[in-house]
């Protein structure tokens, strides 16, 4: 179907489904008795093109991690070990890593992964589009340098392939510790409407 304008675009909560058996045992068991919202993040695009650009350090995510009453659930992909340590020294926060799911090898299970949260906030990385197309509500953090990437198309703050997706990119007179805290207040927001 040919699509003449972005209002041609669906409307949909998604266009994957996750096993529910995986996704309600993780998300049982990341919960871990707890009753905070689960936010998947991810921070960081070791391989692949324009991969450092698109890499916000685990450093700038004080707004997120600090500023958020949520348990925190790495979608990441690749060794953690350094980071997860990082943000615990930093900022005193734990952010739960599923040592029995390999994201990169094992996307179905990275799709239950992330269906288990009730947010996530990613750079552009394969866990923003799953998301996105999981029908979670995804924040995606993009740096100035590769806000053009034609599949995010120029100052929109939304996608016409994943209607749960809102788009974050640095303005040019913005730091990217400024970004974070803009990220951290909308997600806050988009939690609250969970509640």
């Amino acid at each position: 179907m040919a699509r003449a304008d972005f209002a041609d675009f669906p409307d949909h909560m998604g266009y994957l489904k996750a096993d529910t058996d995986r996704v309600e045992a993780m998300r049982l068991a990341y919960r871990d008795g707890q009753d905070l919202p689960l936010v998947g993040i991810t921070w960081s695009s070791p391989y692949g093109f324009s991969g450092e650009e698109k890499s916000m350090p685990i450093d700038l995510w004080g707004p997120v991690l600090s500023d958020l009453p949520a348990r925190f659930v790495s979608i990441q992909y690749g060794e953690v070990t350094e980071d997860v340590n990082e943000a615990r020294e930093r900022f005193g926060i734990d952010i739960l890593v599923d040592a029995e799911l390999d994201v990169f090898e094992d996307v179905d299970g990275h799709a239950a992964q992330i269906s288990a949260m009730d947010h996530v906030i990613a750079i552009s990385n394969m866990a923003a589009p799953l998301a996105g197309a999981l029908g979670k509500p995804v924040d995606m953090v993009l740096p100035v340098e590769i806000a053009v990437f034609w599949r995010w198309f120029h100052e929109r703050e939304d996608s016409p392939w994943f209607p749960s997706m809102r788009i974050h990119r640095r303005a040019v007179d913005e730091s990217r510790g400024e970004l974070m805290q803009r990220v951290a207040d909308c997600a806050a927001r988009r939690l609250a409407l969970l509640d």
